[in-house]
């Protein structure tokens, strides 16, 4: 026969005593929570498809966070762009009061308007965004345009020196050593690349070179230098007029621009949209894995509550027993 002695049994009734409250709290906690607190245990051990939805939504928050930069990166350029059209279209409209009729005072209260329209111009094409050029390409640590009094400079001489001022001056700006070696300052290569994701991309066209945005700048300093290149004052309305016609001419590209632009932002809205149905797919498979079923859960408590009871119950019996009232 195998006896336990008093000592024995004391701390075995401990130690069931322990089990099964830390089951009970365990099962209270998975119930409340509706986690199951071991995974391992619960998945027996499998935890590489938990390991892959992690790293995928770390992965997709990465995406996410990237994008919302980009869609304010991309918000940014088309408030630039709506700040030159309407600088665009206020010049145009003051040039376009020029006529064969107007006076020397007209022609350089034009001019005097291009020159401050340029600097505003300069001003919003070099607006930086999170410390980076918005409009200079893949250079972003660099102004994208050189300031208004070295353009007005370079193309003034030019244009002094030719019989044709009006030609010399677009020869300039499609010059490789003209505008591009001289007033714009930023990348010149592709043009600048944002992930979206794993398998998408977009471009932004959006830089100081385009053509839309040369063609705008051309007309604003055309109608700049036109009072002081020593013209007559019929050269002088001629070029304001060439002006004037650039300008109107300038507002399609512009609006193609927007529209690019537009369309990249478009982009990322539906790639956003994308990640976040990815996300709550992936998230509702990893609650699958390690979500506690609340009905076997709530059933096991029960069990357990009830084995304890019994516990408490078994343990006040066993205290009361003793060889004495054994034997009355």
């Amino acid at each position: 026969m195998t006896t336990i002695g008093d000592l024995a049994q004391h701390f075995a009734t401990r130690r069931q005593n322990t089990d099964i409250k830390s089951r009970m709290n365990t099962l209270s906690e998975e119930l409340s929570s509706g986690k199951v607190r071991d995974v391992t245990r619960h998945l027996s051990g499998d935890t590489a498809r938990i390991a892959s939805a992690d790293n995928e939504l770390r992965r997709i928050a990465s995406f996410q966070m990237a994008n919302t930069e980009t869609v304010h990166h991309l918000a940014a350029v088309q408030i630039v762009l709506a700040e030159v059209e309407t600088m665009r279209g206020d010049l145009s409209s003051a040039a376009m009061m020029i006529t064969e009729s107007s006076s020397p005072d007209d022609v350089e209260s034009v001019s005097s308007s291009a020159k401050q329209t340029l600097n505003s111009l300069i001003q919003s094409l070099n607006t930086r965004f999170a410390g980076r050029s918005l409009f200079a390409g893949s250079a972003t640590n660099v102004p994208a345009l050189s300031d208004a009094d070295t353009i007005i400079s370079a193309v003034a001489g030019v244009a002094q020196m030719s019989s044709d001022p009006i030609a010399a001056i677009d020869a300039w700006f499609d010059d490789p050593a003209g505008f591009l070696a001289i007033g714009y300052m930023g990348d010149t290569g592709d043009f600048q690349t944002r992930r979206l994701g794993t398998d998408r991309a977009i471009s932004n066209p959006a830089r100081a070179d385009n053509d839309a945005i040369r063609a705008t700048i051309k007309a604003v300093v055309t109608a700049a230098i036109a009072s002081e290149i020593g013209l007559s004052p019929d050269d002088q309305i001629a070029m304001m007029t060439a002006a004037s016609e650039q300008l109107f001419a300038a507002s399609d590209g512009i609006a193609r621009l927007q529209g690019e632009v537009g369309l990249a932002e478009q982009t990322v809205e539906d790639q956003s949209a994308r990640l976040t149905a990815q996300k709550a797919a992936i998230t509702l498979m990893q609650s699958s894995l390690t979500d506690a079923d609340p009905f076997e859960t709530a059933t096991n408590l029960q069990q357990v509550q009830l084995q304890l009871e019994t516990h408490y119950t078994l343990t006040a019996r066993l205290a009361g027993l003793s060889f004495t009232g054994y034997m009355r």
